[in-house]
């Protein structure tokens, strides 16, 4: 998967609620507006990409185990729907946007208010171990780049940085420091047995080394 098959992965994702083309697409105008805002060096369309390509590479055993995939895709799309980097109400105005957009979309309630709880649960990235599993997942794939390569990890921190740029370094050091800890001091960075046999290893070593290099 590429930018150029995210616009139909949208499009047939949606054509499963709505035949309305010209919805869908306008839809898919905000959703590609809002991740490709210049402020966004990380929070942009190919941190949706990434998340879809994780989703895509998943083992059938485990896509076997999923409750709803439209959901999990629907929560992906829109999770970052709202970003401002100074705000901590993301999610909740992430969360309002989707669940508008859904509802035109003839989604179903049931639905619109799973995709509202998967969102709220990407404020803070904890699940109890007995969530369902497609809301483990969901914090799973968000947070799959924690488990990356050392560039990759190393360029993802840079990332990150940008788009805290309006904040002195100290002021972001000690921010930033307190958020990889308070991934450290969990029992589990990952809560699927699958991405925690994959990445946890990976992703402790990531926490601490950036931690040492601020």
């Amino acid at each position: 998967m590429d930018h150029q098959d995210l616009q139909a992965a949208w499009a047939l994702l949606c054509s499963g609620f709505t035949t309305n083309k010209s919805l869908i697409q306008s839809c898919w105008s905000t959703i590609e507006k809002a991740y490709s805002a210049p402020a966004r060096a990380y929070h942009n369309l190919d941190h949706l990409l990434n998340m879809f390509t994780h989703l895509e590479r998943l083992p059938d055993s485990i896509k076997a185990e999923l409750d709803d995939l439209a959901v999990l895709q629907f929560s992906i799309w829109l999770h970052d729907l709202i970003y401002d980097a100074k705000r901590k109400d993301n999610e909740r105005k992430s969360a309002d946007e989707a669940m508008k957009m859904l509802r035109q979309l003839g989604v179903e309630q049931e639905r619109i208010e799973r995709v509202e709880t998967q969102i709220m649960l990407t404020q803070k990235h904890i699940a109890l171990t007995t969530a369902p599993f497609d809301d483990r997942l969901l914090l799973d794939l968000d947070l799959s780049i924690l488990a990356t390569d050392d560039s990759t990890y190393k360029a993802y921190g840079q990332q990150v940085r940008k788009e805290y740029k309006m904040y002195p370094m100290f002021l972001y050091k000690r921010g930033r420091k307190a958020a990889l800890r308070s991934f450290l001091e969990r029992d589990r960075v990952f809560y699927t047995p699958y991405f925690y046999e994959w990445g946890e290893e990976k992703a402790r070593e990531n926490l601490r080394r950036e931690i040492e290099r601020l």
